[in-house]
């Protein structure tokens, strides 16, 4: 059939058609052909195009599906954005408001830290955390961990989705089939999680983890050995449903290498062509859907390729895959399916109503809250120029641990600002603060019942995933051989171990305090715990229906958990959709049941960055400002904040949080509590600050420095954090964890 007939009896059949739209339909119909090819090969022309034609309008109506959906799914969020911007300091403060949605803010605000950035790092405590807990209790976890069995493990991930699933199971170890398992469930999590909130990532049979290309072995080796490597191992079938025009092999793969070589894989992973429902650009959605451009014969050839030119082992790809989900599910949640869309609309809206003062203020702004996005979806990441990127951090990690070998000495001024964080959001005084801080590091790091509770909190042990991920892709910039060099350094000088065991020590702490308070009604809280459950949008209604179910027993304590959540009867929540006048449905009731359980994950695991200060990406915004590795500003930029990103989250997180935490939205309206709490906070960090000098010292050989001399304690303010601390290597491959 001629193209011109195929125009002629579309026009006929649909006369809305525009050509390009027909030019689509036309692609479409040629992908769908060379799948009922496929299927009986014996079919004549005429019955396969037709055939085609009917599948094809069943996907450009499932496409006109998702876009409504998506459509409303951006307008929701839209109208949200805007009414907390209204809400957040009266309208008088859109920045603020903006970057609150986007990581956070330390303002009292109904919601101000259920920020994207924090939804995401709520969704990878739940799977990292799963995905730890799981195979610990199946005892699995080792093998899952060295490797030994990722070849296995690769078939029975394969496998999955397949009708010959049953056999090819049943021939291989237990363990790699105990260990697909779990890592298949948090797949699907994942993939439900992301399709929930805007996505549309089908299943697909034999998919093992999200593909990884290492740029510098494959620039490397060459075009031809590349090539060598990997045309027989490709499935050229599935490749060409896809890509119905790709004419010559060498070219097509000579065009894959050189993205591939050059890091462009890494700028912009969207297809090029992707049909109607993802419309608009830099569209998540689109990109979190799209169908991979590879597709290899079976799980060896995948697994063989990746040997020689992927990025790290199996595990180490099951962890990146989840975490870009989390990171993406947070974002589209959030901020839609076109995050840096939705926000230009939302801040054009946003300027039609300010003053002239206003407007003139807000226009220079707008590009700061861009520039904070791109910290929290990845972007900011990207090297502008891989070569000197890599060179540049490797130049920094080497300097890290030149530099900070006494960091764990340098920590003990963490137990002030634990000590702090549990005044604020429990009213517990600052000495017993300390003193339960102080005994946490006796107890070590929690174990058993106590461990598998930290992991349902969404807090877990970083170094078990530090010891088989090594940052790759956009984020791995110094190489594989140096990140380990780094994970065991901080390992080894017990940084690693000390912050660990504060953290989850910190999080078991809230969770036991918040059960003891579930016999209380809202009103009967504490102003302090009332206020920081705010911040995470848990009122009075999720607290009726959350303390009655939501208590656990471990180490013979009680704890309130997000898994109790998993025992609230369906009538008590459909009960809560009504009296919040929100649809009721079974859908409803479970998406409820899962918003409810990461409100609470969210509340622990932010709360304890803030217990032990982490850098975040708003302090990673202010020191880079959305500059890029491997540019010279970037570079620049990079050097200098080195060592800095410790004392620019104390003043984000610690010093914010007492100025502005209980409701003074300027400065000058902090009464007597934001000076006295600030006031002790610096107070206790200067004295922790000359300890930690003193200890040094005293290791060193030498007599601790003289307390009566003033320089000695301005040097102390800045050990403590008072002013500033040791810092953290937090811009180049690794954080202080």
């Amino acid at each position: 059939m001629a193209a011109d007939d195929c125009i002629r009896i579309m026009r006929n059949a649909a006369p809305d058609l525009s050509l390009d739209e027909i030019d689509e339909l036309i692609v479409e119909l040629r992908k769908q052909k060379r799948i009922v090819s496929a299927e009986a090969q014996t079919d004549a022309l005429q019955s396969d195009a037709m055939r085609a034609a009917d599948l094809a309008a069943n996907r450009l109506k499932l496409a006109a599906v998702i876009e409504k959906r998506n459509a409303a799914l951006n307008l929701a969020r839209q109208t949200e954005m805007e009414s907390f911007i209204r809400r957040f300091d009266n309208g008088r403060n859109p920045r603020e408001a903006l970057f609150s949605l986007v990581a956070g803010t330390e303002r009292l605000a109904i919601g101000g830290r259920a920020s994207a950035a924090a939804e995401g790092k709520g969704f990878t405590g739940a799977w990292m955390g799963g995905i730890a807990r799981e195979m610990e209790a199946a005892g699995v976890w080792p093998l899952f961990v060295s490797g030994a069995m990722d070849r296995e493990v690769s078939r029975a991930l394969w496998a999955f989705g397949r009708d010959d699933a049953a056999a090819i199971h049943g021939a291989l170890p237990r363990e790699a089939v105990e260990i697909a398992t779990v890592v298949h469930k948090y797949q699907e999590i994942a993939r439900t999680t992301q399709n929930r909130f805007g996505a549309w990532v089908r299943p697909l049979p034999g998919y093992i983890v999200r593909q990884t290309h290492d740029m510098f072995k494959i620039h490397a080796a060459g075009f031809d050995a590349w090539r060598q490597t990997i045309e027989s191992r490709l499935d050229w079938a599935r490749i060409a449903q896809d890509n119905p025009d790709i004419g010559d092999r060498t070219g097509w793969l000579r065009a894959v290498y050189n993205d591939l070589a050059s890091g462009v894989h890494m700028h912009d992973t969207a297809k090029r062509g992707e049909p109607a429902p993802f419309k608009g650009p830099a569209n998540l959605a689109k990109k979190v859907s799209q169908e991979r451009t590879l597709h290899f014969l079976g799980s060896d050839e995948w697994f063989d390729y990746n040997q020689s030119f992927g990025q790290g082992n199996l595990s180490e790809g099951v962890i990146m895959g989840l975490g870009f989900a989390a990171r993406n599910s947070g974002l589209l949640k959030v901020l839609g399916t076109n995050p840096e869309a939705n926000l230009k609309s939302v801040m054009g809206r946003v300027m039609e109503r300010l003053d002239v003062d206003g407007k003139q203020q807000f226009s220079g702004q707008q590009q700061q809250v861009l520039d904070l996005l791109s910290h929290v979806d990845g972007r900011a990441a990207i090297p502008g120029n891989n070569t000197a990127a890599r060179v540049n951090a490797t130049f920094r990690a080497l300097q890290s641990m030149a530099k900070l070998g006494g960091a764990v000495i340098s920590s003990i001024t963490d137990i002030p600002f634990k000590a702090a964080e549990l005044k604020y959001s429990t009213g517990q005084n600052y000495l017993s603060g300390m003193v339960e801080a102080m005994g946490d590091v006796l107890r070590g790091r929690p174990r058993g019942e106590r461990q598998d509770m930290a992991e349902s909190l969404g807090v877990y042990y970083e170094s078990m995933m530090g010891g088989i991920f090594a940052r790759f892709d956009a984020q791995d910039l110094t190489g594989k051989t140096m990140t380990w060099a780094m994970q065991k350094f901080f390992k080894w000088n017990g940084l690693q171990w000390w912050t660990e065991t504060h953290r989850s020590a910190f999080a078991l702490s809230q969770a036991h305090y918040m059960a003891r308070q579930a016999g209380r009604e809202f009103s009967d809280l504490g102003d302090e715990t009332r206020r920081v459950m705010s911040l995470y949008r848990l009122g009075e209604p999720e607290w009726d229906l959350i303390r009655q179910h939501a208590v656990k027993l471990a180490d013979g304590r009680e704890y309130m958990t997000p898994d109790g959540i998993a025992a609230i009867p369906d009538a008590d929540i459909e009960a809560y959709l009504v009296a919040a006048e929100k649809r009721v449905s079974p859908t409803a009731i479970a998406n409820a049941r899962e918003d409810l359980a990461q409100q609470m994950r969210v509340f622990y695991t932010d709360r304890a960055t803030h217990a032990v200060i982490e850098p975040d990406a708003r302090s990673q915004w202010w020191l880079t400002r959305g500059t890029r590795p491997g540019t010279a500003w970037g570079e620049m930029a990079r050097h200098v904040a080195q060592f800095k990103g410790f004392p620019t989250a104390v003043i984000h997180k610690a010093i914010g949080r007492e100025i502005y935490g209980r409701g003074a939205n300027r400065l000058r309206e902090a009464g007597m509590p934001e000076v006295a709490g600030v006031a002790q906070l610096m107070l206790w960090a200067t004295l922790f600050g000359y300890g930690a000098m003193a200890a040094k010292d005293i290791i060193k050989g030498r007599e601790p420095r003289d307390p009566t001399q003033p320089d000695v304690w301005a040097a102390a303010m800045l050990q403590g954090g008072a002013l500033g601390i040791y810092g953290d290597f937090m811009l180049g491959e690794a954080s202080r964890f």
